[in-house]
């Protein structure tokens, strides 16, 4: 699997000059790649721009070698991890896993038990009944992450995830989502502002700048810092 963007150009209607300018880069199956950069040079826009959230005004969106342009954001095999879990609250946490295979048509014993496993691999399996309003930020953003997982993306969206919880909860969730990675292998493309967290999780580094290319860096085993 390979995603590739080719020269993505993006002006939003309001705006005097691009905010994305000729972006270009392929992501790799089973990779994490972190992109990196101030606020407002369209890091989260480039990343509803590959699930189909918004339009480009040039360019291409290419899964291996096929262009999405005209792929509707419901038929991409993208989930989108955003820093608000975005949970149902009138639904408890294995019904909120269990969403998105419940759209897919699959049946209700199967998809919670599906749910099911997704929580245990979260860490979260005893509060399969929990109401979601009851769950601290941490413990919600497990059971979004564990929605998205579970409609086996091939590639795994994810908009600054830890960025809304506290420092040890968004260490214990970089953690877990290492931990995920090492055992599943899912391709994730993750938009941070913290250098630091970048380095952490990321095999690649994407920095990007005001209307300009992304800056590729390449992350060798030995430079991450390891889980603890």
């Amino acid at each position: 699997m390979t995603l590739r963007l080719d020269r993505i150009r993006h002006q939003f209607a309001d705006a005097d000059h691009l905010l994305l300018d000729d972006i270009s880069f392929i992501l790799e199956q089973g990779e994490i790649t972190c992109v990196v950069g101030p606020s407002g040079v369209g890091k989260s826009t480039l990343l509803h721009i590959i699930a189909g959230l918004v339009l480009p005004d040039g360019g291409s969106v290419m899964l291996d070698d096929i262009a999405l342009d005209k792929v509707p954001t419901h038929r991409r095999p993208f989930t989108l991890l955003m820093q608000q879990p975005q949970l149902f609250a009138h639904l408890d946490v294995v019904d909120n896993v269990a969403f998105g295979l419940r759209v897919r048509g699959v049946g209700r014993k199967d998809r919670r038990e599906s749910a099911r496993a997704w929580l245990e691999l979260v860490g979260i399996a005893h509060l399969e009944k929990r109401a979601v309003v009851n769950l601290s930020g941490g413990e919600q953003q497990r059971v979004a992450l564990a929605r998205a997982l579970a409609a086996e993306p091939r590639v795994l969206l994810a908009d600054e995830p830890f960025a809304s919880v506290d420092a040890s909860a968004r260490h214990e969730l970089q953690t877990l989502l290492l931990e995920l990675h090492s055992t599943l292998g899912t391709t994730i493309l993750l938009v941070t502002h913290d250098d630091t967290e970048a380095r952490r999780l990321a095999h690649r580094m994407l920095e990007m700048h005001t209307g300009g290319p992304v800056e590729s860096t390449l992350l060798s085993r030995q430079s991450r810092t390891a889980p603890v």
